[in-house]
């Protein structure tokens, strides 16, 4: 059995433990006092320095919710955005030009988006819900964005936002809300071209003293 734990919080509670003992007479343990006064220092120091990884790895975990928060509504407002531009340019095309946005090609017969799938979904220790799929979409194509929605407990659809990749990070999912079963949908655009929406159901339960996901497809 390993005397000494492997991880810092154990280390520091170890000899937190050990040395006012040590301190209280360290020729019965075999120390000499100069090096039980060693150890106090360097105890001291890396209770220190604990305390302020702590303080920062909370900041930091802080910011990156403001930061996700941030992206996901830019993203929503971009999207919003880029969509009214096309519609004013469907009854005046030089307000591509004047957007410096290209317009679809003429004539263009490609398909619109494929439909996502394999699912997958992972929950973070601070809440944050990891949504990933695949989707296959015609050859050729670019510019396919993803828009997510979710509802919570059947209720409805409330959209999240639209991000350009294959994943999505619900960085709102409430712990009631988690209780209560969610669902989410995920649609392809491109242009002008929507796919059909996919969904994804997941249900959390609780099990060896942390929470788990279990997560299923929904046609």
């Amino acid at each position: 059995m390993r005397l000494i734990p492997k991880s810092i919080d154990g280390q520091i509670e170890f000899l937190d433990t050990h040395l006012p003992r040590w301190e209280q007479d360290p020729a019965g343990v075999g120390l000499s006092v100069p090096e039980v006064e060693q150890l106090r220092a360097m105890l001291d120091e890396a209770v220190a320095s604990k305390r302020e990884a702590d303080e920062l790895r909370n900041l930091a975990k802080g910011a990156t919710i403001i930061l996700r928060d941030r992206m996901r509504r830019m993203n929503t407002g971009l999207a919003a955005a880029v969509k009214t531009i096309r519609a004013a340019a469907a009854t005046d095309p030089s307000v591509y030009s004047n957007a410096v946005i290209a317009p679809p090609a003429s004539g263009s017969k490609a398909p619109p988006p494929g439909k996502p799938t394999r699912f997958t979904a992972t929950l973070a220790q601070v809440g944050w819900l990891t949504l990933t799929w695949e989707c296959k979409n015609p050859a050729g194509t670019q510019g396919t964005m993803y828009e997510v929605s979710r509802r919570v407990a059947l209720g409805e659809f409330e959209h999240l936002g639209v991000v350009g990749v294959k994943e999505f990070v619900d960085t709102t999912l409430s712990r009631e809300g988690a209780a209560r079963g969610v669902e989410y949908e995920v649609r392809a655009i491109r242009s002008t071209r929507v796919g059909p929406a996919a969904r994804y159901v997941i249900s959390f339960h609780s099990g060896a003293g942390s929470t788990m996901s279990q997560a299923t497809a929904a046609a």
